[in-house]
């Protein structure tokens, strides 16, 4: 005997047409196995119906909670170890090629060794006494900072950048630092 369509009425939840409602009704008086289906459907939705909820085990939101914060930790390492090697791949790649274009170029413009010699010889002397002159000149300006400004501007202007340091490192703590909710 064909149980079909039969079968899958009993077991939908979707309403029946009065004409479906009709043919299963007289399918159900015929057939002892769609019946004891039929029986049985309705035996396991009120179970289901009147069973309460399973309750969790002691502990489980805690358990469930670190386990939860261990995985996004791990992935947040692999996260940031792919990420590490992916730049550092693309930097020394890029450093590479530029060294390779110095060299390149170093080569077409210097007809000998000694020439580049020189060059970088002088480049570093030239660059050593800019940074002397730098130094004299921050020297000079400090000292004539110092006892120019009278010290109370300079603990106001200590304090006021303290407060500002302050407000920026519990800006940042705010920004950085997740939120935990709990109940």
């Amino acid at each position: 005997m064909n149980h079909q369509p039969f079968e899958t009425w009993i077991l939908t939840e979707e309403p029946l047409t009065p004409e479906q409602a009709q043919a299963l009704h007289e399918h159900l008086d015929e057939c002892d196995a769609c019946t004891r289906l039929s029986a049985a459907w309705n035996s396991v939705g009120r179970l289901l119906q009147t069973t309460p909820a399973a309750k969790p085990a002691a502990g489980f939101r805690v358990r469930w909670q670190a386990r939860l914060e261990r995985e996004q930790q791990l992935a947040k390492r692999k996260l940031d170890r792919r990420q590490s090697w992916i730049l550092l791949s693309i930097y020394s790649g890029g450093a590479l090629v530029i060294l390779l274009l110095i060299v390149l170029q170093a080569l077409l413009i210097f007809d000998s060794p000694a020439d580049l010699l020189l060059a970088g010889v002088y480049r570093f002397s030239a660059a050593y006494t800019n940074l002397n002159v730098i130094e004299e000149l921050l020297t000079t300006l400090v000292t004539v900072l110092i006892t120019t400004i009278p010290p109370v501007y300079w603990m106001a202007f200590a304090a006021v950048l303290g407060m500002l340091s302050l407000t920026w490192i519990f800006s940042l703590q705010r920004l950085i630092l997740p939120r935990r909710i709990t109940k």
